[in-house]
């Protein structure tokens, strides 16, 4: 599969997708739904992964609808920013967290352009994506160690290197205050 309409109508028949990058796997799900969370937070938990989850969006507007009390100095930042932001938030607004507590997602990236931007734009809501730190992964419909639910479909999509833990990121504190990091 890979094409935007392939990924969009998988995305939105409730199922989750993943693609193979160089630092593991990205597992891709709407961020809006509590059992994709729950699904992925659960591989996560039984296999011990290290995993760090964002929350893709489009456009500053899209992110607006999401954060409670959004600040206008997070939209400014982010326009100005050269290089894709990360941009961190102690409160959201329908973005869904695992039952468990292992996964709260809480941080988001404006998509600018490319594969990941035009599936955004046409599922016209906020995407998870889900970094897996794993070597060797296999497709099992066990719970084996480095596998993943068969149900999940393979994405044939490029990560852009800009999305990762090395971005540049900025923390906002539900007071008004942030954090460049």
């Amino acid at each position: 599969m890979n094409t935007i309409v392939a990924a969009k109508s998988h995305l939105s028949s409730g199922s989750i997708l993943y693609t193979h990058s160089d630092k593991g796997l990205v597992v891709f799900s709407d961020a809006i739904l509590p059992k994709h969370v729950d699904e992925i937070a659960d591989v996560i938990h039984q296999q011990s992964l290290l995993a760090f989850s964002i929350i893709l969006v489009n456009s500053v507007a899209m992110l607006e609808r999401y954060v409670p009390n959004f600040p206008e100095v997070a939209a400014d930042l982010i326009e100005l920013s050269e290089d894709v932001l990360l941009v961190e938030f102690e409160q959201t607004h329908m973005i869904a967290h695992s039952s468990c507590g292992t996964l709260k997602p809480n941080v988001f990236v404006l998509v600018p352009e490319g594969f990941l931007a035009q599936l955004v734009q046409t599922f016209r809501r906020p995407i998870l994506a889900t970094f897996l730190a794993v070597n060797e992964i296999q497709v099992s419909s066990s719970n084996s160690n480095a596998s993943i639910p068969e149900k999940w479909i393979a994405c044939d999509c490029a990560i852009p290197y800009h999305l990762n833990t090395q971005s540049k990121r900025i923390c906002f504190c539900a007071d008004g205050t942030f954090i460049l990091k």
